[in-house]
């Protein structure tokens, strides 16, 4: 058979002659078809070929908690089941949260072990050597510092030694870095850019901290990693540092718990540190998140140098980089958790490497290509990782979100999640209101006071109408004596527990008897007030005082005679019978109604207000700063100056809408000041010079009305500047709380 000539084209292997009888309809028919086909195959090989387009390899992402802002988790096998468990760090609500896996993808239903304030980091480690992992976390507000939870088996947790109590603390590891085979414990300290640093706490093996040898002392810092960075075999440090004097730092260390500091690799606001080999060249190299400026990635030498490498984004805040195989074509990609809801977003390290060996390479483009439609594209996320949690071989993705809680996609071929066996757990009660301490007793929701010696009560016993009264000193064996009822022990009762208990006794001698008790003057417990403090009166001024039922710091303040104009209200101590001490920061009571820093006081405590000595033109830095409070200046101070000693601002800051009153309050100027301008372009008209007893208010969003502003923080300002009206209002801090201000 012969073929005509004309066109001919292969079709569904039919061998079609346009000259022949089909008609030109199906012709076109048939080409239309081909095309759509030829196009789907020619997208297809160069979606393939790229490698960076694919369905998502995850499905729908469940996890153990479905909500909650966690910034932090941590895999660990807590019941020693060989099996992975999630710890959670929770900053809203406040708490650690223990999810215990099946090793198929399921989990039991999470225990929340509550805790006062935000817990912001947590990490895992045999602390005493008992065979359980244990846990510490760092924890914000009321119970500050670096806290403990030792496993005791069982699934029972108790409190152990904490390494410290007091500061602001990011983000916590743990390691072995003095050559002694004990676990330590490494942290980046977020306080203030003068008591900041990395901490490092070395543990002896039974719990206890016996030693800090950090490698800074002074400014912010968001993260620590540790590796061994110049292949000598000693772990090393590097520190992720926040704010205007913010570093990526690296330390190397000597093997005994020194540290000898390298050049800074970047500056800026850093978030979370990581370690991998990203070109696989055998060495570690440094992945890094910031604030605003992307992803930075600086490539390890062996010897403890860096080079800085190409950045896959330059803009956006991220917090946790990854080095991970997101292709399987065995070269390390780029994960990272959007602080900006853009979700958790990849690129793949091909065009990037083959532009490091090609100097001459220019194409941008090909870089740092994305790989897209494989993660969630959506959502605040903060700690990432990619382990296999269902044992199938392939890695599987975990995340806290910032209001989702911990959330689980399992890989490609994992097992369908379902809940594990649910468990138990023996802990402390959850940390609530104080509601009784030696001094006093809550009882049907009102404080009363705990009796002791030396107590005068008045005792009245009721006959008929006619009450008959009489006065008894509480001996100081504890016990008293009344009518028929002798050597009656009731230290330690309150007024209402000892009436009960006197019925009691009495009905035997008389009818329905009726009981009331009274202390007429209290004389077994008190507190102490010292340092600077008004003495005005006589009866005030430093001093002890009378504890007579539930008081806080600011009461015992208030009842003192208040704080003198040059006290540090910042920086209060509250000193208990046990020799324990916290400091507090009274600003944050007063001025946001901050509960955790007004702690109950007991009997014997100790409460000292520091003065600012040889100091005589004070700031006050208000508003959304890691520590509001007043500093002091000798000669002259910057606004930018003044929010740096105040631990530079919040996450929440607005802070284009930065103000300034300065002034009699009665009529102020209000200065309006953008610091976003000033710290991101430099503009050096936005940084105001300070005077005495100015205040910097930095909102947590837009301020519009200026008028209104002023009748919003008013109150709070005239407790500030003036504290001679501290006695006066200083119960009424929930008033007096600087809210919002749209």
């Amino acid at each position: 058979m012969t073929t005509p000539r004309g066109i001919s084209i292969l079709a569904g292997y039919h061998h079609v002659d346009l000259r022949g009888t089909m008609s030109k309809l199906k012709v076109i028919k048939r080409l239309l078809v081909l095309s759509v086909f030829l196009g789907a195959l020619l997208a297809t090989g160069c979606a393939e070929k790229k490698g960076y387009v694919r369905p998502p390899a995850w499905p729908k992402g469940t996890g153990p908690v479905s909500s909650g802002q966690y910034r932090g988790f941590v895999l660990a096998d807590l019941d020693n089941d060989g099996n992975t468990d999630i710890v959670g760090a929770s900053s809203f609500p406040g708490n650690i949260t223990l999810s215990y896996g099946d090793g198929k993808g399921g989990w039991s239903d999470p225990v929340f072990l509550d805790l006062r304030g935000e817990v912001h980091s947590v990490a895992t480690g045999d602390f005493n050597e008992d065979g359980f992992q244990d846990i510490v976390y760092s924890i914000q507000e009321g119970s500050a510092g670096v806290r403990i939870k030792l496993n005791e088996g069982g699934l029972a947790w108790l409190d152990g030694i904490p390494p410290i109590e007091q500061g602001k603390y990011e983000h916590v590891r743990t390691g072995e870095v003095n050559g002694d085979g004990h676990l330590d414990i490494i942290a980046a300290n977020a306080t203030s850019y003068v008591d900041g640093g990395i901490q490092v706490w070395l543990g002896d093996g039974t719990g206890n901290w016996v030693l800090e040898s950090g490698p800074a002392n002074t400014n912010v810092y968001m993260d620590v990693a540790l590796a061994d960075f110049d292949m000598d075999g000693n772990v090393d440090l590097a520190g992720a540092g926040w704010g205007p004097y913010g570093t990526l730092s690296v330390w190397l260390g000597d093997g005994h718990g020194g540290w000898s500091p390298v050049l800074p690799l970047h500056l800026g606001s850093h978030y979370g540190l990581s370690t991998g080999d990203l070109d696989g060249d055998g060495n570690l190299d440094i992945l890094v998140g910031s604030y605003q400026k992307g992803i930075q990635v600086f490539f390890g030498d062996g010897t403890g140098d860096f080079a800085e490498g190409k950045s896959p984004v330059e803009e956006g805040s991220f917090w946790r980089v990854l080095a991970q195989d997101l292709d399987g074509d065995g070269q390390m990609d780029l994960l990272a958790s959007s602080m900006e809801s853009q979700g958790i977003r990849a690129w793949s390290s091909r065009g990037m490497l083959e532009w490091r060996k090609q100097d001459e390479k220019k194409d941008k483009e090909k870089e740092w290509p994305a790989i897209e439609a494989r993660f969630p594209s959506l959502g605040i996320y903060y700690e990432i990782a990619m382990p296999d949690l269902d044992g199938d071989g392939v890695h599987d993705l975990c995340a806290a979100s910032y209001g989702a809680g911990i959330k689980v996609w399992l890989g490609t071929g994992g097992f369908p999640a379902q809940k594990a066996e649910k468990r138990t757990l023996r802990t402390e009660p959850p940390l609530t209101e104080v509601e009784e301490n030696s001094a006093f007793k809550v009882i049907s929701g009102l404080p009363e006071y705990k009796l002791g010696p030396g107590d005068v009560l008045e005792i009245t016993v009721w006959k008929g109408m006619e009450p008959t009264k009489q006065e008894i000193l509480l001996k100081p064996d504890g016990k008293i004596s009344f009518g028929f009822v002798d050597k009656l022990y009731v230290n330690g009762m309150t007024a209402s527990e000892l009436e009960n208990l006197l019925v009691e006794e009495l009905r035997q001698y008389i009818r329905d008897p009726r009981i009331e008790v009274a202390v007429t003057r209290f004389r077994s417990k008190f507190f102490s007030v010292l340092g600077a403090i008004n003495a005005a009166r006589e009866d005030k001024g430093p001093g002890d005082y009378r504890l007579i039922g539930r008081s806080t710091v600011l009461d015992a303040l208030g009842i003192a005679g208040g704080p003198t104009k040059d006290a540090n209200l910042r920086e209060v101590s509250l000193r208990r019978k046990d020799g324990q001490t916290v400091v507090l920061n009274l600003y944050k009571a007063i001025v946001e109604g901050d509960k955790s820093q007004n702690l109950v006081i007991d009997d014997r405590d100790i409460v000292f207000v520091p003065t600012m000595l040889k100091q005589k033109s004070l700031v006050y830095v208000l508003g959304e700063v890691n520590s509001p409070g007043a500093y002091p200046f000798e000669r002259e101070i910057t606004l930018l100056e003044a929010v740096s000693k105040a631990g530079g601002t919040t996450m929440y800051a607005t802070l284009e809408s930065t103000k300034i009153v300065r002034g009699d309050l009665s009529r102020p100027e209000i200065l309006s000041s953008d610091l976003e301008r000033l710290i991101k372009k430099g503009d050096r008209s936005q940084n105001f010079v300070l005077a005495n007893r100015d205040v910097v208010y930095v909102p947590r969003s837009f301020i519009g009305d200026v008028n209104e502003f002023i009748d919003k923080i008013m109150p709070s300002l005239r407790m500030v500047l003036w504290p001679g009206t501290f006695r006066d209002a200083y119960m009424d801090t929930d008033r007096l709380r600087i809210t919002n201000v749209e």
